[in-house]
Order: structure tokens, then sequence, then C-alpha cells
């Protein structure tokens, strides 16, 4: 009788999200069967206040501790390499604060156990409460309009307004071909962190997911969505809420460092992988633009404004000139 496939789990924390870290954890122990590992890798996070309360949901956990924060980048890196160490048949990865709902590893497990090639195959959860994946279960194709900045699309957002175009409801797709995959809810072979390598710590944060798996895809591997395995993220990130107000980048609720890496990595992968074109630099002009009005009527300091509109503009150089890196503020 064949043997059911096993895998580790990596994710990464930092900070004092021990709370939200547990829940991700106590959430795996429906699957514990199908687990060889769990490693967590701490960015200078309060994982030691909270180690005793993780091992009732799993035996000896694996604590990677980093001697500080070095980004989600180089966290997953070091996570994966681990994960190769077990010898396991796949790596699932997580976030921190991503609830996998029940019965969802093992969905993926029949799923990639099924599949034509799945050495080749990586699959990826729905992700509750976001638009792109919604569309993409609905209409069969990823939602993300193409030379959109940071998923800002005038195109897109002027069809949206004119057909008053409403969210649509998941599931009436099993599986959906997406251009790349974030880390949260993303199950692979081993064999792609030995094709592929680790993820490239020089992104410090955001993007370093969709570049991995792009990578992946150039060398031969499929990404599909897979309606019936979700995740829901039980913290809200800050860009999701700060996107909401629309003026997210030049607000100063927004630290300079998230806007830094998320505007100079979009700008990298955009010339990276030959996204960028006219449309792309009138994306971002108008998000920006948007976004400086907005500061300016609701925090009211022109002089604040201008200088996160300088910031934007030192990253938007970096990312051109292919300047990654950990960003040292002058």
């Amino acid at each position: 009788m064949r043997k059911p496939p096993r895998l580790s789990i990596v994710t990464v924390t930092y900070g004092r999200r021990a709370h939200l870290l547990e829940r991700t954890i106590s959430a795996l122990a429906q699957s514990r069967e199908l687990i060889d590992a769990i490693i967590i890798v701490n960015n200078l996070g309060e994982i030691d206040k909270t180690s005793k309360t993780l091992e009732q949901f799993i035996e000896k956990p694996i604590i990677l501790d980093l001697k500080r924060n070095t980004g989600s980048a180089n966290g997953f890196a070091v996570g994966i390499d681990r994960a190769l160490q077990e010898k396991s048949d796949y790596i699932l990865l997580l976030d921190d604060d991503n609830l996998l709902l029940e019965g969802s590893i093992e969905r993926l497990i029949e799923i990639i156990s099924s599949a034509r090639d799945p050495i080749h195959t990586v699959l990826t959860c729905l992700r509750r409460g976001r638009r792109e994946y919604a569309d993409a279960a609905e209409q069969g194709k990823y939602g993300v309009p193409k030379n959109a900045f940071l998923g800002f699309s005038l195109l897109s957002k002027s069809r949206d307004i004119l057909w008053n175009r409403k969210q649509s409801k998941a599931g009436k797709k099993l599986l959906v071909p997406l251009p790349s995959a974030p880390y949260g809810g993303t199950l692979f072979h081993r064999q792609l962190a030995l094709d592929v390598g680790l993820p490239d710590k020089d992104f410090f944060l955001y993007f370093d997911d969709k570049d991995y798996f792009l990578r992946a895809k150039e060398v031969g591997f499929d990404v599909l969505l897979v309606t019936e395995a979700q995740i829901e993220d039980i913290d809200t990130s800050w860009n999701r809420v700060m996107r909401r107000e629309g003026h997210y980048l030049t607000s100063k609720f927004t630290s300079e460092e998230k806007v830094y890496y998320v505007v100079r990595n979009s700008v990298f992968l955009a010339n990276k992988y030959k996204e960028k074109g006219i449309l792309f630099w009138i994306n971002a002009v108008t998000l920006i633009s948007i976004s400086a009005i907005k500061t300016i009527m609701r925090e009211g300091n022109i002089l604040a404004t201008a200088k996160r509109l300088k910031l934007i503009s030192t990253a938007i150089k970096a990312g051109k000139g292919r300047d990654l890196g950990e960003w040292r503020k002058n």
C-alpha cells in the first residue's frame, strides 16, 4: 500500500505576534498525522514566551531564532533550507497569521498526489476576503490587471465604476492557474527548492514570494489556486487597511520602511519580468498622486507629504537600478 505523502510546515514570525502564531499552529493539530515537522523562524519575535503553549499542539517544534529581524525573504529562505533536511516530500508555507480551515491540508495533498506531474505542481489556498482570489475562483482567471502598479489599474478601476462591478462569490472553479503565489498557504514538492533555490533575501520585505514562484514558473512549475483548500488571515495587514483609505503610500500612519520596500520591489519586479510599460507608469503616477492628495486633505501636512514623495522617488530609482538589499535610512 502506497504511503501518504509527508510534509514539513514552515512559518516566519516577528514582533508581538505570538497570539496569532498560537492560533495558526493550533489549526495544524487536525492534520498532525501528515506532518513531519513544524519549523518556526523567529525574526526577533516574542516566541520564547509562548513556546510551551506551542508544544500543546505539536511535539518539539523546530524554532530557529535569528538575532535580528531579517525580513520575510531571509526568514522563509532559512525555513525552507531547514525543511530540506527533514526529507519530507512536500513543504507547506504559512504566514504566522494564516488560519488553515479544516480539511485544507488533506485536500491539497489529495490534489497534488493525483496531479499529472506532482513534482512540478505548486498549489496555493484560496484566501478568504481577497477579491482577486474570489474573482479567480469565479471566472477561472486571476484578476490583477496587466501593467498594474501595486494592484492599481486606472483602466480596471474605471471599468469597476462604470459597470458597478461587485465582488464575485468563490467556489465555481476547483483549480485556477495563477501567475505566481504568496508564501501563505502554498504547498510544493521539495524538488522546487532544489531546482529554484531559496527566496532572494535581498528583497527583504514584500514581493519576495511573488518573485520566488515566478522563478519556479520559469523553470517549468505550474502554480494553481485550489478553491477547496482555504485559509483566513486572522490579522488584517497594514496595506489592506490603508488601501481602503486610498492614501497608504503617503500617510504618516504607514512607516517609511514599508513604503520603500513596497515601491522599490514592485518596480524591480516589473523591470525583471518585463511587465513595465507606459501603462505601468501611468498607473504608478495616478496612484501616487491620489495618495498624496488624499493625505493632504486628511492629514494637512504638505511638507510631510512632500518628504514622503521624495522617499517614493528614491524607491523607484532603486527599483529601476536593481538596487536591492536592506534599506538604510540616511
